[in-house]
């Protein structure tokens, strides 16, 4: 099980648009491990529109 944040919260994602069709995410997600406890990973992902439904992942950081 991973609950990732809203992007509409007081707990939200930072989305920031970088230009040229670039975004940079900056969340965590609650992903539950072996034993049952969740544990938080902070991530940043740096994506790219590749077209208008599509998606590439550029990097992801964790």
């Amino acid at each position: 099980m991973a609950d990732f944040p809203s992007l509409f919260g007081d707990l939200c994602a930072n989305v920031i648009q970088n230009g040229g069709g670039c975004y940079t995410v900056r969340a965590y997600v609650d992903a539950q491990n072996g034993f049952g406890a969740m544990i938080r990973n902070h991530y940043v992902a740096r994506l790219q529109q590749t077209s208008k439904v599509n998606w590439r992942l550029v990097e992801l950081e964790m």
